[in-house]
């Protein structure tokens, strides 16, 4: 056998065997996770988020959490005891939060009916200059309209008393699972279509912005009584400024497991001072042994003040956790992520499908023209570095998912590109005459070929 023809097989056969001894060597496998979060959507989403600066601009959070210790207290019952729901509200505003979230279901009368006047109370004397509270509504599908996504809210026991109340907002903390049931959106109203008259409820993530961000109460209100007239007259003329991306739904920028050990980014508070995105604390830290809240002043104000509080549960009874891209998450930690998320998001400019086929037709462009230029390999290097490099540039305009759609869709344009490209060559191939050898490299280097 000629030299050449030996040669030929060495160069791949070294290639082999250096790729084996990496892999004998363990290494393949950071290799392959490497490769495989570059592909990972959800992944992406998070790290472009940071990139973004979403974390840097992110609003803290604080989750008191009525867990298993807490439930245990009270002699596990199959609810949050509104007694101590009642006492952690009257807690917590007191500590100046930047609002409270009450992550709670209050769609039906509790087993203790003085627990639950004594919850009707809090609401009733929630002061005007108190911090603004959130109260969520649950919904459930509505059946009597062909829209699968339409929803009903579910009765309120203190829908009476909260009615008239201008810092208590009833909330609609809505999050939406994709075709494989992992939540990974939230949206930023819910709208109740009625032939009498409609009602818009604003998400806590919306709420808890208009707070960090200084915002009136009456910026959320013409935000929904515009999405009234675009849902249920659709109407669309008159779109407010604020928030200035009003997407109906938008990706959950997951920054933190809400793990008691896990570490939580930093965020920059107004002030400058760099405070963690998220803290969780056990409700049963905050009771005495009487199982009431301990007194304000013995509670510090510093897990509270400038926060956004959550006052959510997390005990096996709740029946509240939900498969998510990190794993499985109790709502409130859900909510919390979207809540700390919310600014960046909020902000972006807002673009239609069209806007983003758009840009990612551009984007096409400039990826197929390196491709075009530079071999597959140095090609294939080459956009990827480009498309990191772009996503938190694009991130901090129109939102990270967004920005993760548009690379992501001209990533695929240019792997549609390189397919017909090579389908056509295949043919013109097989037209001179070359037969099924046309499905071979060539042979000859391009030495040979010039």
């Amino acid at each position: 056998m000629a030299w050449g023809s030996i040669g030929k097989w060495l160069k791949p056969a070294a290639l082999a065997a250096l790729i084996g001894l990496v892999s004998l060597s363990g290494k393949m496998d950071a290799i392959s996770d490497a490769a495989a979060a570059l592909a990972d959507k959800d992944l992406l989403i998070r790290w472009t988020s940071a990139w973004a600066g979403a974390t840097r601009e992110a609003t803290p959070v604080t989750l008191i959490d009525i867990d298993a210790d807490a439930m245990a207290a009270f002699g596990n019952p199959d609810r949050a005891p509104r007694q101590l729901v009642a006492d952690l509200l009257d807690l917590v505003k007191t500590k100046r939060p930047l609002g409270v979230f009450l992550d709670i279901d209050l769609s039906k009368a509790g087993a203790d009916a003085a627990a639950d006047d004594r919850l009707r109370a809090v609401f009733a004397g929630w002061p005007n200059d108190a911090p603004v509270l959130a109260v969520a509504r649950r919904f459930q599908k509505d059946k009597t309209r062909d829209d699968e996504d339409a929803l009903r809210p579910l009765p309120l026991i203190a829908a009476a008393v909260i009615a008239d109340k201008p810092h208590i907002r009833q909330a609609a903390s809505v999050a939406l699972a994709d075709s494989d049931s992992v939540v990974r959106r939230w949206r930023l109203s819910q709208v109740v279509c009625d032939a009498g008259a409609g009602q818009a409820f604003a998400s806590p993530q919306l709420i808890a912005t208009a707070a960090a961000t200084g915002r009136p109460q009456a910026d959320i209100d013409r935000f929904l009584a515009w999405r009234l007239r675009q849902v249920c007259a659709k109407d669309a003329k008159d779109r407010p400024v604020w928030p200035r991306n009003a997407a109906a739904e938008t990706n959950i920028s997951f920054l933190f497991s809400g793990e008691q050990d896990a570490h939580a980014p930093l965020a920059r508070r107004p002030d400058g001072v760099e405070t963690p995105v998220f803290r969780r604390i056990s409700a049963r830290t905050l009771m005495g042994e009487s199982r009431a809240a301990l007194p304000a002043d013995r509670v510090s104000a510093e897990p509270f003040a400038g926060r956004f509080v959550v006052i959510g549960a997390s005990h096996a009874d709740a029946h509240d956790e939900h498969m998510t891209p990190i794993g499985k998450l109790p709502g409130a930690i859900i909510a919390a992520n979207a809540i700390a998320g919310a600014p960046a998001i909020l902000s972006a400019i807002e673009v239609s499908a069209f806007g983003k086929t758009a840009m990612a037709l551009l984007l096409f462009a400039a990826f197929a023209a390196l491709s075009l230029r530079f071999r597959a390999s140095v090609a294939s290097v080459v956009v990827s570095l480009c498309s990191l490099a772009l996503l938190p540039v694009l991130g901090r305009i129109f939102a990270p998912s967004s920005a993760l759609e548009i690379v992501f869709a001209a990533i695929a344009m240019l792997a549609m590109f390189a397919a017909i490209e090579s389908a056509l060559e295949i043919w013109q191939g097989w037209r001179e005459g070359l037969g099924w050898r046309v499905l071979l490299k060539p042979s000859k280097s391009p030495k040979e070929i010039a």
